[in-house]
Order: structure tokens, then sequence, then C-alpha cells
């Protein structure tokens, strides 16, 4: 039996979170946007999580990184523009948000 090996493309996603709440983050779901500068089109959207602390008052960087199929399109890396939106944070009392 012969091994195959598959090659993909790892793309690292990173987004500055500042806590300005009061109540310290345990995890954040987030979603990564890949969006036509053009046309304002969503090229492509991934859906990523965090299980990181951060403190009340405290900023860090969330990444994440995204294998993709070497048979995918990369394109929208390429042109398109980036932008994230916060989908759900859980707190260390066990409380959570989540976007509307």
């Amino acid at each position: 039996m012969s091994r195959k090996t598959i090659y993909v493309f790892k793309y690292t996603a990173r987004a500055a979170l500042k806590n300005t709440g009061t109540k310290t983050i345990k995890t954040v779901s987030w979603d990564y946007i890949f969006t036509d500068a053009k046309d304002q089109k969503e090229l492509k959207r991934y859906r990523l999580q965090s299980k990181q602390q951060v403190l009340p008052g405290e900023t860090q960087t969330l990444t994440r990184d995204i294998e993709l199929d070497p048979k995918e399109n990369t394109r929208h890396i390429t042109i398109g523009k980036q932008s994230v939106e916060i989908t759900r944070i859980e707190y260390t009392d066990d409380s959570n948000w989540r976007r509307q």
C-alpha cells in the first residue's frame, strides 16, 4: 500500500480583538470574510473559533490557520478585501454574547 501525500495551501487568518467589557473572554467565534473590492460581493467566508483567554481591557491577536484543498480556487485570497465579524463570545463565567 502506498501513501499519498495531499498538499494543501495554508493561509493564516489574523484579527486583533480588544475586550472592552468587564468579563474575561474564554472563546471567540469569528468569521473571516473575503469581499470583492469593486462590487462588495462576498467571495468566501471561513467560520473560525479561537479558545484563548482575553482579560478585560486587554488586546490579543486571534490567529487561525485555514487549510485549503489544492483543487480549491484561491482567487479570493489574492483579490479579496478582508474583514472580520465576531459572531459569538463565551466568557469564563459561562455566559455568552451572540451576534443578532
